[in-house]
Order: structure tokens, then sequence, then C-alpha cells
């Protein structure tokens, strides 16, 4: 089955959202639009959320669902789920319901322009991130400013995990974060191998069912341990 689009799931904990998150996504990708895949990867959730991917795959060939009882973390399901899948062009999408469809396809019929990698933006224009906490708003504000400034990017949101990348430019990648820092870990190593960007604006919403899986400290100590690394890979290509 022909497959230009994954789109990956990584999950832990979300049967609450998890079926309006899929039913969202195929609506938005059905109909010819693209032909596409979804790939859950559930780090051993303890409330159903597996077993509810499970039968929901039942009905469509194009979701496959993976359980990980071992190895744990956003980050490495993120990637866990790309090296699975078949797709030209692979986008992380949260199950939490803080991304929307509508924008996933958006950045998919954007991708598909020529680009080799489109990053997106949640705090311009009009499409500010809704619900957004505060002291995360700031934090990640001065991040983004900071990872922009470091590695001359016009590009000011690299953190969010949503996001277009050509399938064999993460295929080249060798990924050392296993945790949200990730997103930036794959931002930046995509960026130095690919040539074509672009970026457009997308909405974000808090989530309203489930918990939140990391704290602000957890995700600080992880993006100054990423910012350290990839320094590091810079000053080592500049050799």
């Amino acid at each position: 089955m022909k497959t230009d689009v994954s789109l990956i799931i990584p999950t832990y904990n979300e049967r609450e959202n998890i079926r309006q998150c899929l039913d969202g996504l195929v609506k938005a990708f059905s109909g010819g639009k693209a032909a596409y895949e979804l790939i859950i990867v559930d780090d051993n959730s303890t409330d159903g959320t597996y077993e509810t991917v499970k039968n929901y795959s039942g009905r469509n060939k194009r979701i496959k669902a993976f359980l990980r009882t071992g190895e744990k973390g956003i980050g490495s399901a993120i990637f866990f789920g790309m090296k699975k899948s078949s797709g030209t062009y692979l986008i992380p999408f949260m199950a939490d319901l803080s991304d929307d469809p509508e924008d996933a396809l958006r950045l998919y019929n954007k991708i598909k322009e020529g680009y080799d990698v489109v990053f997106t933006n949640r705090f311009k224009g009009k499409n500010r991130a809704y619900g957004y906490p505060h002291p995360k708003y700031y934090f990640n504000r001065l991040y983004n400013l900071m990872i922009a400034t470091l590695f001359n990017l016009k590009y000011t949101d690299t953190s969010n995990a949503f996001k277009a990348v050509r399938k064999d430019i993460v295929d080249r990648l060798d990924i050392k974060c296993k945790g949200f820092e990730f997103t930036t870990e794959l931002a930046l190593k995509s960026y130095f191998r690919g040539k074509r960007f672009s970026e457009i604006p997308v909405t974000w919403n808090n989530r309203e069912k489930g918990k939140q899986k990391s704290s602000l400290l957890k995700i600080g100590r992880g993006y100054l341990r990423v910012l350290l690394l990839l320094l590091n890979e810079k000053r080592k290509n500049k050799g």
C-alpha cells in the first residue's frame, strides 16, 4: 500500500484523547487528500490506550500500532515510529489534541512543494497558542530565541515536535535524546543536513483531558543537555 506521509503519534495513558485524535487525522487525510499512515507508538500505557488503538486499527489498515514494554520516552518513541514508517514525509503529532489535524494536512502540502523540513510556529500572528501556561511560554520563547541566535536560524519555534521532515533525512540521523528534548535535536540535525526549509503558523491548544507528562524542570534539564550536545556537534563540524 503506497504511503506518502506517515504521522507518528507517541502515547502513554492517552485513552481519553486517542480516539478523537485518530478521528481527526483520518478525516483530514482521507478522501484522496494523501496516501497516509498513522503510526501509534505506545509506551506500555496502564489505562488501555494501546487496546483502544488496536480496536480502532481493525477498521482502518492505514493505522499501525506498536507496543513498547522496555524503552520509554517520548523522543525515542517518535524516533522508533519514524524508523517503522514507510512514508516519504514524516510528521510527529501529539495525542493530547494540542495539535490540529488540519494543520498536519497543511504541513504535508507545504513540504510537498520541495522542502526538506517545514517547521511550525505556535506564536506567530493570529495563531497564538491558546492556553499556553505563562511560565512555559516565557521559558519556551527564551530557549527558542537562544537556539535561533546560536545556530543562525530564522525559525523561532523549532522545539515544537510538530514539524514535517523528509524520511531520507531522518534515516541518516544519529539521535541521542529520549525525552522531549528530542524535538530540538531532530530539528537542528535535520536542518544541518537539509537544504530547503520553510515554516507555517499553526494553532495549539492546552490539553483538556489526561495528565501532563513532564514538568518544566525536567524539560529544562533536557533542553540544556541537548543544547550542549548540538553545540559540540557544531564545533566538530567546523573543525
